[in-house]
Formats: C-alpha cells, sequence, structure tokens
C-alpha cells in the first residue's frame, strides 16, 4: 500500500474516503491500483463474489461464511429492532412469521433440523454452494420484508387520488375548416417538418400541478395532411391532489403542488407511421386500446398524403408553453417515454433504425427523500458498514473486474462502490432486476479510533478540506449524463462504525455525492461516474457494466 502524510493536530482519525482514503495520526491515504478488469463483454458474474474469488475449498468456505454472516446478522437486527417497537400482540405474530420462515427456508434449501450453534450451522451451510446460495437469496427476500414492515411503522398508511377524476383521452378525426385552422392565431403550434412515409412521433406534456384555477381548455393532439386531421383530444383543468390516511381521514391538496407532494404530469405520445397509414397514441406510457405501434388496431389515415404534427387548442396556447403548463416536443429534445422502435421524432434531424432509446437519464430519488422504508442517510451508513465490514483485499473496493460486486449485498438497495488509487476502474457484473442502485459518485470519511476521546464536531472538521474542493463531478447511465450532481451532497451525521480491516469500531463522519438510481430494466446497462478532490491530487473514475437479470 501507498502511504501519503498529511499532518494535522488533535486525536488520531482515520479518513476513509469511498475509495477508502484511511487517515491515522498524520491523515494516511492508502491506495491501490485497480486496472480494467479482465472480464470479457457479455459474461455473467455470479451474484455473490466467492465462485470467483477463491482457488481453493477452504478459502471457497471461508468466503461463504462472511457472506452468510453479514446478511445474517443484518436480518436478526432488524427482526430484534422491529419487535421493540411493536406492541405486545404484534411482536409475537412477527415471532411467528419468522419462525414459519425458518422452516419453509429450511425446506426449499434442504437444510437438515439438527440443532448447532451460530458459527457451526454457518460452516454446514457453506459446505455447499447450493445450500450458500438458496440461503442468501431467502434471506435477502426476508430483509426486504422486515424492512418493509419497519416502513409501515414509521409512515401512516396513505394513498392519492385526483379529483376531479381526469377524463379519459378520446380518438378524433375532422375536416379543417377556417374554424379549425391554423388562421385561429395562437391556438396551434405545428412541427417544422412534414412527412408523407416513414414513422414518426411527438409527445404532449402537461403539467397538472401548474393548471390555474379557472382555466378550462380542450386540446388535440393530432396530424393533418393539409384537409383532414387525425388525433386525440383531452381536457385542462385545475385539479387537486388528495391524500387519504384511513377511510375516514383525507387532506385535499389543493391545486396539487405542496413542494414534493404534487400532482403528476400527463405525458401523451402520438405515433404516426406513414407506411401503413396507422395512428397509434399513448397516455403516460400506455398504448390506448390494445392498439401497439405495427398493430391493425391503429387509426386509420389517408394513405399517401403529407403529414404534420400539430397540437390545437381553444385557448391561447402561447402562455401555458410559458409557464410550463403545456410543453409539445417534436422530436427536438429527448422524449419522456420510450420511443416506438423504428420511429423519429417528427422534427429530428436523423432517421431512427433499430431499437431506439430515448436519450433521458434514469429515474432518481430526490436528494433526502425516503428510499425504501428509510432515510437516505440510514442507507449511507449501512454502505459504510458493508464496504468497512470486509479485510482490505476482500473489499469489493479493491476488486478488479466485479468479482466482489454481490458479496455481502441484501434488501432492496445495491451497492456500487469507489476505488483506493486515481485510477481507472472498470467491472461487470449481475445485479438482480428490482434492485434500487446507490452511485457513491465521490465521498470521504473519518473515524476516530476506539482509543481516543474524540468528539463529532473534530471529525467534521478534518472532512472540511475535501469537501470544498470537489470539482469534475460527473455521473452517467448509458452514455446519459445527469444535470446538476452537485445538488446530490449529503452528510452522513455522527455513528458509530467498526472496520474489519484494522479491527477498530469508533464514531464516524461521512460527506459526498450520493445517487439512488430507481430500479433499471432488465439487460445491459453502463454506469460511470468520479470526480476530483483537488486536496489531496485525487481523482476517480469509475465504470461499472451491469447486467440486471
Amino acid at each position: 500500500m501507498d502511504y501519503k502524510k498529511l499532518m494535522i493536530q488533535g486525536p488520531i482519525l482515520i479518513l476513509f474516503l469511498l475509495f477508502l482514503l484511511i487517515v491515522s495520526i498524520s491523515f494516511s491515504a492508502i491506495a491501490q491500483p485497480l486496472p480494467f478488469g479482465d472480464v470479457p463483454a457479455g459474461v455473467v458474474r455470479p451474484s455473490f463474489g466467492c465462485g470467483a474469488v477463491v482457488t481453493d475449498e477452504v478459502s471457497g468456505r471461508k468466503c461463504a461464511i462472511a457472506d452468510l454472516r453479514y446478511i445474517d446478522r443484518r436480518m436478526n437486527t432488524l427482526y430484534h429492532a422491529l419487535r421493540k417497537e411493536l406492541k405486545p400482540g404484534e411482536a409475537s405474530a412477527v415471532s411467528s412469521t419468522q419462525r414459519e420462515w425458518i422452516r419453509r427456508r429450511d425446506a426449499l434449501c434442504s437444510l437438515d433440523a439438527k440443532k448447532r450453534s451460530r458459527e457451526s450451522w454457518l460452516r454446514y451451510v457453506a459446505k455447499s454452494i447450493t445450500r450458500t446460495s438458496c440461503v442468501l437469496k431467502a434471506t435477502e427476500k426476508r430483509v426486504a420484508e422486515l424492512e418493509e414492515m419497519e416502513y409501515q411503522l414509521d409512515t401512516p398508511p396513505v394513498f392519492a387520488t385526483t379529483a376531479p377524476t381526469p377524463e379519459k383521452i378520446s380518438p378524433m378525426s375532422g375536416e379543417l375548416t377556417t374554424e379549425n385552422d391554423s388562421t385561429a392565431v395562437g391556438s396551434f403550434i405545428k412541427s417544422m417538418r412534414s412527412h408523407h412515409n416513414g414513422k414518426y412521433y411527438f409527445e404532449v406534456l402537461i403539467e397538472q400541478a401548474g393548471i390555474p384555477k379557472k382555466l378550462e381548455a380542450d386540446l388535440i393532439a393530432r396530424v393533418s395532411d393539409g384537409q383532414r386531421w387525425f388525433g386525440v383530444s383531452f381536457q385542462l383543468r385545475p385539479r387537486n391532489l388528495v391524500l387519504h390516511f384511513d377511510d375516514k381521514s383525507s387532506v385535499t391538496i389543493v391545486g396539487g403542488d405542496m413542494g414534493k407532494l404534487r400532482l403528476p404530469k400527463m405525458v401523451i405520445g402520438i405515433a404516426a407511421d406513414l407506411d401503413t397509414s396507422r395512428l397509434y397514441y399513448h397516455y403516460d406510457g400506455v398504448w390506448q386500446n390494445d392498439a401497439l405501434p405495427g398493430s391493425p388496431k391503429g387509426i386509420e389515415l389517408s394513405p399517401g398524403a403529407e403529414f404534420m404534427a400539430e397540437l390545437s387548442s381553444n385557448v391561447e396556447l402561447a402562455p401555458l408553453v410559458q409557464k410550463g403548463i403545456v410543453k409539445i416536443n417534436f422530436g427536438d429534445s429527448p422524449f419522456e417515454t420510450q420511443l416506438p422502435v423504428g420511429y423519429n421524432g417528427f422534427d429530428a434531424q436523423k432517421t431512427v433504425s433499430g431499437t431506439s432509446r430515448s436519450a433521458v437519464f434514469p429515474a432518481v430519488y430526490s436528494p433526502r427523500g425516503h428510499v425504501a422504508g428509510s432515510t437516505q442517510i440510514q442507507w449511507i451508513q449501512r454502505y459504510w458498514e458493508w464496504i468497512r465490514s470486509f479485510t482490505l483485499d476482500d473489499s469489493p473496493s479493491a476488486d478488479t473486474s466485479g468479482y466482489r460486486c454481490g458479496a455481502g449485498q441484501s434488501g432492496p438497495v445495491w451497492f456500487l462502490t469507489g476505488s483506493r488509487k486515481s485510477a481507472s476502474i472498470k467491472r461487470e457484473c449481475q445485479v438482480p432486476e428490482g434492485k434500487i442502485i446507490l452511485v457513491p459518485v465521490l465521498n470521504v470519511l473519518a473515524q476516530s479510533k476506539s482509543t481516543e476521546q474524540t468528539d463529532c464536531d473534530r471529525l467534521h472538521v478534518s472532512l472540511h478540506q475535501y469537501g470544498s474542493s470537489v470539482t469534475d463531478l460527473r455521473i452517467k447511465v448509458d452514455g446519459v449524463p445527469m444535470k446538476g450532481p452537485e445538488s446530490f451532497f449529503l452528510g452522513t451525521g455522527c455513528f458509530r462504525l467498526r472496520d474489519a480491516a484494522s479491527g477498530n469500531t469508533g464514531l464516524a463522519v461521512g460527506t459526498g455525492y450520493w445517487v439512488f438510481i430507481k430500479p433499471l430494466k432488465k439487460g445491459r446497462h453502463e454506469i460511470e461516474f468520479g470526480g476530483r478532490y483537488p486536496a489531496d491530487n485525487y481523482a476517480q473514475d469509475i465504470k461499472y457494466v451491469l447486467y440486471i437479470q
């Protein structure tokens, strides 16, 4: 390991960056180079890394026991914490479900009923790769169930409805007349281009939470050949968001906007197949009347005609567009929903071929929002508990290709990690479908030794030089960069943390930039992230190739 001295005053601290920067008496940065991995594209590693990292049966069992011990400890911690929060009768019910889960797990994984100590049981399970894999997967599901129970205790049951309920969009067609053509100034927005063959698409976005109280407007998203038009109609009306806490208790948010609690956007998409003379439309990504693009169920268009895309309204559109209430996208910016296969925007410059994916950064959780029943700070603390539960050599951060990606992973959030040194790192690994992905863009952690009487304020001070000098923050998913990663700054607060590498347990404080990506679709995805800490001349450059299965 390479050590770099940074002299400071005061008690001994261990400064642990995402790349596992450790600081002792004089802060010392521990670094290990991680070159690009040697895993060929398309090769999927096991979810848990033991099968790829071990070289003999003994080390294989040791690795499996470590994974089993970690997830078992996590489950038991959740279970006992949950029972303490419940009433006696409720706690008894949870105990009953836990016993039933153990019975089902043992049957599913073909475990014998022989009584053993905890360590003996772990060794027994680890003797078989099949048993180990089965127990890990079953326990992971149980952890997710317990976390959901815990979340339900902390959060009152609530569901939201829109009032009045939005009307369904309706297919329509008609002839252009002096009453409804473009001579009605301000009531039309048209595409710049027209087409007589090919497949074309456009979208209309409605910000429902911004609709003024007295506005009543009828809009039509359509295509026109100069004589007739074909499309769908929908209404703009002021609506409220109603939060229901139980059968008798509810709260109405007038106008549907209370910061994070707000009415959702409405997205209407129009797909015109001019080769087959069919029109298709969707509402929030759901193609209506089971008429998918390419099927014979769409609206019939005039064959061989030259079509333009239009949005018409019975009120002036310009004020609605200026206020952000209405937005029409003919293809000059990324679409909200996935572009149908083989389609192109009406005004797009290039023709689309094959499967087209709109260039939009995937959905993420807003900073400081709850994720899977816990605060983001709680998840970040769990991340540090996870990454610090390994020895330095066994840590996923010391992984050269992704073979340790799944080690110790459990629950609804999947942790990515950084490196120990300024280097370009590439990892490939398999991630179960439905996982939230936690991306540690750039982070730093300070920890006191258990022998030192260090307070939390002193730990915060030690991080200041790093947090105040961050540059070049970046995160990309499938080639699409995220805007404003600087706003995803979070601190962990002060918490106790054990470092398996040193055996030290002490107070710790972390700061950094963390992005929780909502579950990605099945298939191959690339996530790139990094940044710089000029105060330590450190640059992080990480690339993950994930296979969501």
